[in-house]
Formats: structure tokens, sequence, C-alpha cells
């Protein structure tokens, strides 16, 4: 008795699973953008380079608000060696765009700095209003980070 009861449970587990799994609408793939947007987004604040080095495409171009464009490897030198950072990162993201296998998110960003970060040194230590758009490339089934812009806002 006692295996039958347990088959029966289980049998109502795995219907229940099943109908839990159903209810739960598939994120379209601007979601699944945007989820990456901002895991982007905390690998920047944390400082994960070697993250940022996966999810980075061989063809990453940052045109940064530094006055300078920045190659994949120069970026994730910098991000490694903390020259990029910040000790708050909060993104906005306004809207999403997907055309073929390109993805692009635009928004804007509120970014604290460090002290000795490059953005410290150029903007001093403040909290600073940034427009940003990401570029993201759908290759092999995996979106892959491979430009940005950011800028500093005028006050």
């Amino acid at each position: 008795m006692s295996v039958i009861l347990s088959r029966s449970i289980a049998s109502l587990l795995l219907v229940g699973f099943a109908l839990g799994a159903a209810a739960e609408p598939a994120k379209t793939p601007e979601q699944q953008l945007l989820e990456l947007d901002d895991q982007q987004r905390q690998m920047i604040l944390t400082g994960d380079a070697a993250g940022m080095r996966k999810l980075a495409h061989p063809n990453l171009h940052i045109n940064a608000p530094t006055n300078e464009v920045l190659h994949r490897e120069e970026f994730l030198r910098r991000l490694e060696q903390r020259v990029i950072a910040f000790e708050n990162h909060r993104r906005v993201p306004e809207q999403v765009y997907i055309t073929g296998n390109v993805g692009i998110v635009m928004g804007r960003e509120e970014v604290l700095p460090t002290a000795t970060s490059e953005s410290a040194k150029l903007f001093g230590q403040r909290e600073l209003t940034r427009r940003y758009t990401n570029v993201y490339i759908l290759e092999d089934g995996k979106w892959l980070f491979l430009a940005r812009h950011a800028n500093v806002a005028a006050e």
C-alpha cells in the first residue's frame, strides 16, 4: 500500500511541477537581453573580469566616457586592475531592440566612481549621470557583448 501511495504522490508532484512550469510564460528575447544587460552591469560593479571575459565578443569595442575607444583586451585589463571601478552603479534601461542577431539596450545610468578610478580622476569622485548604449550579438545561441557607448550627461 505504501508503494502505491508513494507512486501516487510522486505522480501528483510531477503533474504539479509540469503545470507550474507551464504556467510561467517563457521570457521574451528582449527580457532575456535585459537580464544579460543587468548581469553585465553587475560584472562592472564587482570587477568581475573573468565573467566579462566570457561575455565579451572578440571584437568588443567601447567608446568610453573617458574620451577614448577601448578594445576588448584593454577594457578587460582596466576592469581587472580596477582602473574602471565604481562604488555604485545603477542602470535604467529605456529601450531594447532586437534586429536579427543584434540586440541593443539604451538608457541612463548613475555611477559613483571609486576614488582611484579613471572616471574619478577625470570627473571627480561624485555621482555621474550617463547615457549609454550597449550592443549585443547572438552567435551560436548565445548573446555576446559587442559594443558600448557611454557619455556623461550634461547637468
